[in-house]
């Protein structure tokens, strides 16, 4: 199986193909757009794939998706997660396997809102793992990104520095928030992933270069 159009059309359900899925091509530039909700959260962020190894003949296909409810409609009903990230992208990484890019953009990171995006970084990963394996795909690895344009959480975490060291062999908590200072996330139930930040201006604005 591949990410083309043609090869998910015929697996996956026509309105969700036509709600959620966005196909393109990793040599051309993407961008992700969070539209403003209430006149806040905008956010729009232009990202680049560049690969480690070139594929004579063309690129490597990209599956966007965007998979929180929409136009009242939820597709995945029986999880009980309902939220999820904002953004996920599935690309090509070998024959019937692909690598995963998950962003939760938020206009303030928080203590509160951690919480919140870890939540929803998980609840995007469980429906990533359900479309492969209808699509007949392995996950060979994912990244997980916040986009934000303030970020408060750190100052909060350097004003009290017990708080990033949890007891040697203790995994982190909810209400511990000192991943949001490492290289690695722990998840609901999940585990640990890569996590990595995109900074926006002041107008919700950033870029991603992503090497894979």
């Amino acid at each position: 199986m591949s990410l083309s159009a043609e090869s998910v059309g015929a697996l996956l359900d026509a309105g969700f193909v036509a709600a959620c899925c966005r196909f393109a091509d990793a040599q051309q530039p993407l961008v992700l757009e969070e539209p403003a909700r209430d006149g806040r959260g905008f956010a729009r962020i232009a990202v680049r794939i560049r690969r480690k190894t070139k594929r004579r003949g063309g690129g490597f296909p990209v599956l966007q998706l965007t998979l929180e409810q929409s136009g009242g409609k939820q597709w995945f009903p029986l999880l009980k997660q309902q939220q999820c990230a904002d953004f996920a992208l599935l690309v090509e990484w070998q024959k019937d396997a692909v690598s995963a890019t998950v962003i939760e953009c938020k206009e303030t990171v928080s203590a509160t809102e951690w919480d919140k995006v870890r939540e929803q970084l998980a609840g995007m990963i469980v429906r990533l793992r359900a479309l492969t394996g209808a699509l007949q795909l392995r996950l060979h690895a994912v990244t997980c990104y916040t986009a934000f344009r303030r970020d408060m959480l750190t100052a909060q975490l350097d004003a009290s520095p017990a708080r990033r060291r949890p007891r040697v062999g203790k995994r982190a908590e909810k209400g511990l928030h000192h991943d949001w200072l490492r290289p690695q996330v722990e998840l609901p139930s999940l585990g640990s992933f890569p996590h990595r930040k995109i900074q926006l201006d002041e107008h919700g604005i950033g870029s991603l270069q992503l090497t894979l």
